[in-house]
């Protein structure tokens, strides 16, 4: 284990020390990612249930974390980032120092005081995924890209939740989660900040979940004339998503201004494309020769990523373009539908929430009445698994 990292605490070994009656509170982090974020299966218009194909996909992947241990009125006691950016993999100072059962253990632990006799009420909140700016890059002609630094220097649950998420790409899975320390769970303290051992260190769980949306096609099916509605999947030239928010903040309550330069804009997409997403994608550069990379076989693996659109600008709102023919071979239709969330008393608003994911099922008609339906899921929340609050050894 590296040296405890401590927050702006005394550990000179003095009467005042002695006489403020303090211990202190050592936490030990792991993460995990064994189960993968992906998302509940759904079920289809007809009632049969499609199963989700996104457990090997980069969603559930955590190369960053910031912790920040909050006091009973949200204010920052201790706070530390902790990333696989920092350094070489192979340096004693690597943060993910080494893997047990599945879970990368963090080197580098977190210490605060505490007074005799109390019992803090305290909160754990962490963001995962944070853009962190790299070490050794030549600052003239790189500059530093980083959110990360921001976060640390947040004194409270309110600046972190009002922290511009600006830097960090919608594709890299931010996450955040939270856990309040129970009244159940002692506190296990210790009397000098400069000792450790496994009996006397704590472990939390916090579990996170995506800050991004996501949104797929999940069915598409054509009316003919005759009435008759067959699967029409194969007749899809290409899947595209129109006005992705590139920027967010964890506060649901304030959202990103519309200037152009918050919102991005992706390729369209088909099947026999490379997916990115997988988890065995290599960039091309790296490709082994003879190797290909993995492909979308189907529609409804290609799922596209953005951070929430509550614009009410009609030209801004976030939608999923469609171009299909009615036959093979034949004209091509463009289909944009603007993605839509369930309203708290009734129907649908124009809008993308954080961390829901779309399932579009549409039926297009040869003559009129098109119609689409949406299935709206929570993602499964993936987990920093830090082990239960207790002083035994793991």
């Amino acid at each position: 284990m590296e040296d405890d990292w401590l927050d702006g605490i005394d550990t000179s070994d003095n009467n005042e020390t002695k006489t403020e009656a303090y211990s202190y509170a050592e936490f030990e982090f792991a993460l995990t990612t064994s189960a993968a974020v992906q998302t509940r299966s759904s079920v289809s218009a007809d009632g049969e249930e499609i199963p989700d194909k996104y457990v090997n996909t980069t969603e559930g992947s955590i190369s960053s974390c910031y912790i920040a241990v909050l006091d009973k009125d949200g204010n920052v006691v201790a706070s530390d980032f902790y990333s696989t950016y920092n350094t070489d993999k192979n340096s004693k100072d690597y943060d993910f120092g080494y893997k047990k059962d599945g879970a990368q253990i963090v080197k580098k632990h977190m210490t605060i005081k505490v007074h005799n006799g109390e019992t803090p009420e305290l909160t754990f909140f962490a963001v995962a995924n944070l853009q962190a700016k790299l070490d050794g890059i030549d600052l003239q002609t790189q500059p530093v890209v980083s959110d990360a630094d921001g976060f640390i220097d947040c004194k409270s649950l309110t600046e972190i939740q009002n922290k511009l998420i600006g830097k960090s790409h919608i594709n890299i899975f931010v996450k955040k989660g939270s856990y309040k320390l129970l009244d159940s769970h002692k506190l296990v303290l210790k009397e000098s900040a400069l000792t450790h051992s496994d009996e006397l260190c704590n472990k939390i769980v916090i579990p996170v979940s995506q800050v991004t949306a996501a949104v797929q096609l999940q069915e598409f099916k054509i009316r003919n004339p005759k009435g008759e509605v067959n699967d029409a999947l194969k007749n899809i030239v290409s899947v595209e998503l129109i006005n992705l928010k590139n920027k967010t903040y964890l506060n649901q309550g304030k959202s990103v201004n519309d200037d152009k330069d918050n919102f991005d804009s992706v390729g369209a997409l088909k099947v026999g494309d490379d997916n990115t997403f997988d988890g065995s994608y290599v960039l091309p550069d790296y490709l082994e020769e003879g190797k290909t990379n993995p492909k979308y076989n189907s529609v409804p693996e290609i799922r596209f990523y953005t951070y929430r659109n509550e614009t009410t600008d009609d030209d801004k709102k976030t939608a999923l373009k469609i171009v299909y023919t009615l036959e093979k071979g034949g004209a091509e239709y463009t289909k944009i539908i603007k993605i839509k969330s369930p309203k708290e008393d009734d129907g649908f608003a124009e809008k993308v929430e954080a961390g829901k994911l779309y399932k579009l099922y549409v039926t297009v008609s040869e003559i009129s009445g098109d119609n689409v339906e949406y299935v709206v899921n929570d993602w499964i929340p993936n987990t920093i698994d830090l082990g239960e609050i207790n002083g035994s050894k793991n």
